[in-house]
């Protein structure tokens, strides 16, 4: 119902109610909707919710990742727990974690320079 709610107004409530006042302008909203009309488009969004909790309460076998890691989080994250993050930081052998205090769910659009920054010296260190 929230997918099909007046031209995508429950998703453009949800982006809105997640993020911090100016995350998202008028012209990304725009195109957001653009998208979310494509065909396809609202199955696609839930299919991957779907899938990401088919196995939600069972336990899973995890490998370390043994690949340089860098985790980027926004502390103001409504969706996804710090805890989580934390959490991910066991399976690998090779991490970086960054918090950001100030960033929500939508941590590029929240802190593009600090992000970009971070990625840029993350993949430009020797592998």
């Amino acid at each position: 119902m929230l997918l099909r709610l007046g031209d995508s107004a429950g998703l453009v409530n949800l982006l809105h109610r997640s993020g911090l006042p100016k995350t998202f302008s008028d012209e990304e909203i725009i195109q957001y909707r653009n998208a979310w009309r494509q065909p396809g488009t609202h199955r696609a969004m839930l299919n991957w919710y779907r899938a990401a909790f088919r196995r939600a309460g069972r336990s899973t076998p995890y490998n370390t990742i043994h690949l340089p890691t860098q985790i980027i989080w926004g502390e103001q994250d409504m969706a996804l727990s710090l805890a989580m993050a934390e959490e991910s930081l066991a399976y690998c052998k090779d991490a970086q974690f960054y918090r950001l205090p100030n960033a929500t769910h939508w941590v590029q659009h929240d802190e593009a320079e600090r992000v970009n920054d971070l990625l840029l010296a993350h993949l430009q260190e020797p592998a």
